[in-house]
């Protein structure tokens, strides 16, 4: 069996509550390629900006941690932490809006790492971490709880780079620690957690730095028991968690960061062996919650963050209400609905059914006991439509169908009875589609087969035994409001489908490979304007296709040789010739391709040898890349898509170490870059702005500073014909600087509020203000 990364990976990359009309599952890659019987087992999904990090083994490495932009060229490996072919785990630690922070080790304790998402910015940071951090926006500073055999467990920062990683305070002088409750929260532009320093748990800050590491409130001096703490957050303008009290054990706090702020805004005294705090949900300005009470068991509750404000929304039957319901099989926690949440919960009389509140005992209600009584009729897979709440329910006398909710009895319908009587349909994988829904669901003599839904009516669009999968999901995009798809039937094999909505505008595309009844195999389906471009296989050749969603509309852009084995970038257009990095079998490095759509238009650029590295950049009639061969590192490369204009622009810093160019941008008509060179007064390495044309006379500085000053550039950004960016100043503070492409037109810009360091930030513009 090939494992495939579909649905799951499509919400991650799209943001989790995005609109189901930006869902478009399809097959990334097949990380393991042994024909059968294998899979590599992704797990451990993490999106970082446009990018998903996940584990999996390629069945030659172990288990690794791989990237992907949803792309096949977009999705490889990242670390070999653990050498030929044994296994690694990889955890979750925390992340910035381009940096994943992962742990590499075992199941308690592991070494943090870092990654930009790039072979080369993937490294270890030297740290011996249990938990999760945080990181602070505020600060540029990832905040972690770390280990060693002098300190024990104590606070640590990192900025993501190793040099930059270091123990902030030792709040309990010793190996014994002063142990951190997995809580970390920026508020107030610092970090917020919880530590035992010696004194009991307690509410501690810290700004960075030891000075500024301060005990905030001691929670419970008499408790000693350091239990795990379910939630730490900001709800409002306070920071909510759940601590120890004195007497009453575990209890919900608020603080506004002083001693005289921080008090327990709950008295809750839960049933006995019970965890007292389930499922928190933060919707607007309120926090709701699952609070277990010895009088009533698990309730819904919400808060404003004060004590006046918290309060119990649900008084069930059922004591384990939100225990053993469709919100452990499928449901999210209380999702949003317009203005209200809906959750699925088990009152007991009506069994588990859907619920809404407003945040209010009274607007609390059973939106309909859709089988009535005490039998359960939210019970299957269920998704968030717009505004409409898509699920798989049964009334009792039909089997698993599916329905809609608007959050009212009357908008809440079984939307077709597709396996008529009380057989199962078990519909899954609901994706929006202009004003319809396409899902897949069993019909009952046919297996798995697409439908779509609207105010029309609920209609079958395939009948002839269409194959989705030993693990059914909807492999697609969506084009308009048509449906573009790959699916397997017996005459065709594996191949690109097509639907409008109706049964009669529902077929095959194209059979792209009439030679192997396996079919074409489609995958990385991607929408592309107003077409879906995807990889396929026809008749024993790779190739890049294109539709429009019609047959005569799918045509092949480019054949590519049979020595490509692999891509590993999104596909970069210049004047109607494609260029994209792939991996042939005898080489372990990326190269750069290209293709025209013709046979003879479709060849190499880069010469053997050279490591091509992600970053295609277009300027005028050139693709600048960064590329690296074993003599002369990381440098600036460019092509005018032909193997002789393919040439490394300008070896600025001689030698194996390279300037590993970044952050390149068109501008003006050049390309600017930052790059490291060694200064010639002091021997040390530099990071400078820099211009190009593609041509190594006019690849310069654009200002030749005091060693002080202009130096460290990062986050360009183009605005009002200007280049900003952050730098140095000469008194070694960092500050906002523009340039118009000339020295004299470099410059550092005042900023109202007097003097300060910035990191790094992004940049919002309004006219001619700019927020950082």
């Amino acid at each position: 069996m090939r494992c495939r990364l579909c649905l799951l990976l499509t919400l991650l990359l799209c943001g989790g509550a995005t609109p189901l009309a930006a869902v478009t599952p399809h097959l990334v890659k097949d990380v393991n390629t042994a024909p059968q019987g294998e899979s590599s087992v992704p797990h451990d999904f993490v999106k970082v900006g446009g990018l998903v990090y996940f584990s999996a083994d390629d069945g030659i490495s172990g288990n690794e941690l791989w990237r992907t932009d949803g792309t096949l060229a977009g999705t490889f490996r990242l670390t070999d932490v653990c050498p030929e072919g044994c296994t690694s785990q990889y955890y979750f630690m925390g992340r910035s809006d381009h940096l994943y922070f992962f742990r590499a080790g075992g199941l308690d304790s592991g070494e943090l790492w870092v990654t930009d998402g790039t072979p080369a910015g993937t490294l270890s940071l030297n740290a011996i971490v249990r938990s999760p951090g945080v990181w602070v926006a505020s600060q540029r500073l990832f905040y972690f709880a770390a280990e060693d055999d002098v300190h024990g467990l104590e606070l640590w920062r990192s900025d993501g780079t190793p040099g930059g990683t270091f123990l902030v305070s030792d709040l309990r002088p010793g190996p014994a620690g002063s142990f951190f409750f997995n809580s970390f929260v920026e508020f107030k532009g610092k970090v917020f957690f919880l530590a035992d320093d010696g004194r009991g748990p307690s509410l501690w800050t810290s700004d960075g730095t030891a000075q500024g590491t301060r005990l905030v409130r001691n929670l419970a001096p008499s408790v000693t028991v350091q239990d795990q703490q379910p939630f730490f957050g900001v709800v409002g303008q306070a920071l909510v968690f759940t601590g120890q009290t004195p007497s009453q054990g575990l209890q919900l706090w608020r603080s506004d960061g002083t001693a005289k702020g921080t008090v327990a805004i709950t008295s809750l005294k839960p049933r006995p062996f019970v965890i007292p705090f389930v499922q928190f949900t933060v919707f607007g300005s309120r926090l709701f919650f699952v609070a277990d009470t010895k009088g009533s068991g698990q309730e819904l509750w919400v808060t404003d963050a004060t004590a006046q404000g918290t309060k119990q929304l649900t008084n069930f039957p059922f004591v384990e209400a939100f225990f053993d319901t469709p919100s452990q099989r499928g449901f999210a926690p209380p999702a949003p609905l317009g203005k209200h949440l809906i959750f699925a919960a088990n009152d007991g009389p009506h069994g588990a059914e859907l619920w809404t509140t407003d945040g209010t005992p009274r607007g609390t209600v059973l939106v309909k006991d859709v089988c009535p009584g005490a039998c359960s009729g939210a019970a299957g897979s269920a998704a968030l439509g717009g505004n409409l709440f898509y699920f798989a329910g049964t009334d009792g006398v039909h089997g698993q169908e599916p329905w809609v909710s608007d959050g009212t009895a009357k908008g809440t319908r079984m939307i077709g009875d597709l396996c008529q009587g009380s057989c199962n349909s078990f519909p899954l994988s609901f994706t929006s589609a202009g004003a319809g829904v396409y899902f897949l669901a069993l019909d009952g003599a046919n297996g798995v087969q697409l439908w779509h839904s609207d105010a029309a009516g609920t209609l079958p669009l395939t009948t002839n035994v269409l194959s989705f999968g030993q693990f059914p999901d909807l492999k697609g995009v969506v084009v308009g409001s048509s449906l573009v798809f790959a699916a397997r039937n017996a005459e065709s094999g594996f191949e690109p489908w097509s639907s409008d909505g109706t049964a009669r505008g529902t077929g095959l595309l194209a059979d792209l490979n009439t030679m192997d009844q396996g079919g074409s195999e489609p995958v990385d389906l991607t929408a592309a304007g107003n077409k879906a471009d995807f990889f396929a296989q026809s008749n024993g050749e790779s190739g890049i296709w294109t539709s429009d969603g019609t047959g005569a509309g799918t045509t092949e852009l480019a054949r590519l040789p049979p020595s490509v084995s692999d891509f590993y970038s999104d596909l970069t257009e210049l004047a109607g010739t494609r260029f994209f990095l792939v991996r042939v079998p005898e080489e372990p490095n990326p190269s750069l391709w290209r293709a025209d759509g013709t046979a003879n238009g479709t060849f190499r650029l880069s010469p053997e040898g050279v490591n091509v590295v992600d970053d295609l950049t277009v300027v005028g009639s050139l693709v600048f890349f960064v590329a690296a061969d074993a003599d002369d590192g990381e440098e600036l490369w460019a092509t005018d898509g032909s193997p002789t204009g393919t040439h490394r622009v300008a070896d600025l810093q001689p030698g194996s170490r390279g300037s590993s160019p970044r952050e390149l941008m068109a501008f003006q008509g050049n390309l600017y870059f930052t790059a490291m060179t060694l200064t010639d007064d002091r021997n040390v390495l530099r990071r400078e702005l820099w211009r190009s044309d593609g041509t190594e006379a006019g690849t310069v500085l654009v200002k030749d500073t005091d060693r002080n000053a202009g130096k460290d550039p990062v986050s360009l950004t183009l605005h009002g014909g200007r280049l900003w960016f952050f730098a140095l100043n000469s008194g070694n503070t960092s500050s906002f600087w523009s340039t118009d492409g000339t020295p004299a037109g470099t410059r550092p810009e005042a900023v109202q509020g007097g003097p300060g360091t910035v990191l790094d930030s992004p940049m919002i513009w309004d006219g001619d203000r700019v927020f950082f």
